[in-house]
């Protein structure tokens, strides 16, 4: 084998290396986060000019995400049938679970998902949105799923999404767009999200809580916080309540002290 396919091939395993041991694109060089996402995009037959993928930060990592029309092209690429939707509405949650298979006869996949949303409260053409948002994030999911991608679809990306996090003072976090420039790796910072009203317009106040306990999470993961400086800043501004029944105002308070911190970090 010439040296250059050894050298080659070297290079390649200490990039997967540092990706699957790290988990955190940022620790990559320009260069190497461009190598990534092409051996990303190369190894699944997609062409990296359409941008399939885009990256996000979720807890305080830099990662990649599937854009919208990235689960349409494996589905042609790979010759995925969604074969079946079966739907459901209960207490308040509308359920999809798509059924997808993949490749020949006799060497047949089969793969499901479940897309979930709230329609709590909802209706008209509210109510008709959020229907075709779950059946689509169903779809989405279980074409990430049975590609064996276990990456989030970017109908998950946004306030308020949640994650389990038993160690800090809420278990909500957000993904926090990232700005890469595909062109040349280079991780643009993204500006720290300025702080909400008390008052979110038009949304049941537990929506409001979801969204602002989300952007408490991401504020204080973007900060490095570690759980006891987070409870501390918890007891402050919202006393004893738990994430179940703060007052959204607080919250807005909450985070207003963790953006102060920010802001004196850095100088």
């Amino acid at each position: 084998m010439p040296d250059e396919m050894v050298a080659t091939n070297n290079a390649s395993a200490a990039l997967v290396e540092k990706v699957v041991v790290g988990g955190d694109l940022s620790k990559l060089s320009s260069a190497e986060r461009l190598q990534y996402y092409a051996r990303i995009c190369q190894s699944l037959g997609l062409n990296p000019l359409t941008q399939p993928f885009a990256y996000i930060w979720l807890n305080g990592k830099l990662t990649l995400y599937a854009r919208a029309g990235c689960a349409d092209q494996l589905r042609d690429l790979k010759d995925i049938s969604i074969t079946k939707l079966e739907r459901v509405e209960q207490d308040g949650i509308y359920q999809v679970i798509a059924y997808a298979e993949r490749g020949l006869i006799g060497l047949r996949r089969i793969d499901s998902a479940l897309g979930a949303v709230s329609v709590e409260g909802l209706k008209g053409e509210a109510k008709a949105n959020a229907l075709m948002k779950c059946e689509t994030k169903a779809k989405r999911r279980v074409t990430l799923s049975i590609c064996g991608l276990g990456m989030l679809d970017e109908s998950e990306v946004g306030r308020g999404f949640r994650l389990d996090d038993a160690t800090t003072a809420s278990g909500v976090t957000e993904a926090i767009p990232a700005t890469v420039d595909l062109a040349t790796g280079e991780i643009t910072e993204p500006p720290a999200p300025s702080a909400p009203e008390p008052e979110l317009p038009g949304l049941p106040a537990e929506d409001q809580r979801s969204i602002l306990l989300g952007q408490v999470k991401g504020a204080a993961d973007k900060l490095g916080l570690k759980g006891p400086k987070r409870a501390e800043l918890w007891r402050a501004a919202c006393g004893e309540a738990t994430e179940a029944n703060v007052d959204p105002a607080a919250l807005h308070d909450l985070l207003k002290s963790i953006h102060a911190l920010g802001k004196a970090a850095k100088g």
